[in-house]
């Protein structure tokens, strides 16, 4: 379902495993900062677990500069959050030809 903001998505996808539904959001790093209150009181507060995609922009190269200042935090905030994550840069494939993850932090 699309939302207006993305910290709707935390609502939501607490809501939904309160009632024994799987979800996962999708959205860009700054999404995910703007959604940080609603993980914070919500979802880390009452142990709801959240399965976030999260698209990586500010990288270098990026061609729009107001996406940088956050992409250089957001790593940083997940380790500060205590909130593990995986990178993917590129899909990997494992020698039986079955994609794999990249690396934990």
């Amino acid at each position: 379902m699309r939302l207006a903001k993305e910290e709707e998505g935390v609502g939501i996808s607490a809501g939904a495993h309160l009632a024994g539904v799987k979800s996962a959001m999708l959205m860009q790093n700054h999404g995910f900062l703007a959604s940080i209150n609603g993980i914070v009181s919500c979802a880390q507060l009452y142990r709801i677990p959240l399965l976030m995609l999260i698209s990586y922009r500010g990288e270098f190269g990026e061609r729009d500069p107001w996406q940088t200042e956050g992409g250089g935090v957001t790593e940083d905030l997940l380790r500060a959050l205590r909130i593990p994550f995986v990178v993917s840069i590129a899909p990997i494939t494992s020698r039986r030809g079955s994609p794999r993850r990249r690396r934990w932090r």
